[in-house]
């Protein structure tokens, strides 16, 4: 009997243990910038599914953990909002919006790039 009782303890801290592993989390970094130059942008609201989950920081970054798996993310700043359906991988997932970026083909320092605009 009270070899069965060590067995089933045994077995839930198990489960309590590997239970994190089973659903996986995902941490987000997203840094979010404004004009030609590439201004970081503090306290832009950053959605996670459409709701406000945080603000940036002075340097115009954000971080949470979030759980695994396909939804939006966006940034809103002056009455502006940018947002993406992407899938958020296990481990660290890296999002950058730029509002009002520079005039394409290159930015300020003519590096060639590609900008998407979103919304």
């Amino acid at each position: 009997m009270k070899k069965n009782i060590l067995h089933i303890i045994a077995a839930i801290v198990l489960l309590i243990f590997c239970s994190g592993s089973l659903f996986s989390q995902s941490t987000i970094r997203v840094t979010v910038k404004s004009g030609p130059a590439g201004t970081p942008v503090e306290g832009a609201g950053i959605l996670i599914g459409g709701d406000l989950n945080g603000m940036t920081d002075a340097s115009g970054n954000f971080t949470a953990v979030v759980a695994s798996g396909t939804n939006t993310l966006g940034a809103t700043y002056g009455g502006n909002t940018l947002s993406k359906t992407i899938t958020f991988e296990s481990g660290d997932n890296w999002m950058n919006f730029w509002f009002n970026p520079p005039s394409l083909p290159s930015d300020y320092n003519d590096n060639n790039y590609q900008t998407i605009t979103i919304g």
